[in-house]
């Protein structure tokens, strides 16, 4: 008979999706859900709302449920607005209780929508993904982090094209291989 690893207790999650043009969270079903043990609260984005904003205001009504986006959509913000509003909400809800959802979305919205081009998204995401934890640790060290200086040119900007316009390539990649190096763990 072969050892199995210990079982782990499931959690609940409760997805309440995007309001579109006519903003309504069901903040009672979202206490309720709280009340009853849930782990977290999802939101998302699409026409007309965004994921993030509503996790404030569930935050400042709620005081345990993690809050999530399932997802914040890569070409609504770059990749240091998403880490600032992951960390700004977070701080607001009294720390360790924001769990920040990537994704591309669809080409109907990236192009449609925002007006991006569609492009690779695993690629995209990828980067995006690195180029969120590098920031991230910026901001939680600034201004005493020694990438400062290097992590700022990626502010906006389109990781490889930013590293190629400012002929950085070598110190981008440096840059880009620290992240490797973090443990990145969505739901830790």
């Amino acid at each position: 008979m072969r050892e199995t690893e210990p079982m782990t207790a499931m959690t609940l999650g409760l997805a309440i999706g995007y309001s579109g043009a006519r903003m309504h969270i069901p903040i009672e079903r979202i206490k309720l859900a709280e009340q009853l043990g849930y782990d977290s609260v999802w939101t998302a984005e699409a026409y007309g709302s965004d994921a993030i904003t509503p996790l404030a205001w569930i935050a400042a009504q709620t005081e345990r449920i993690r809050l999530g986006t399932g997802i914040m959509q890569l070409a609504g913000r770059a990749p240091a607005m998403a880490a600032m509003q992951a960390q700004t909400v977070d701080a607001l809800a009294g720390g360790g209780r924001v769990i920040a959802g990537l994704g591309v979305s669809g080409p109907q919205i990236v192009e449609g929508w925002y007006g991006e081009p569609w492009g690779k998204p695993y690629y995209r995401l990828k980067d995006y993904v690195r180029a969120s934890i590098i920031l991230t640790d910026v901001v939680d060290n600034y201004p005493q982090h020694p990438a400062v200086a290097d992590a700022l040119f990626l502010l906006g900007e389109s990781l490889y094209s930013a590293g190629d316009y400012l002929g950085s390539r070598t110190r981008f990649r440096q840059l880009i291989g620290r992240a490797d190096e973090t443990q990145f763990r969505p739901f830790a």
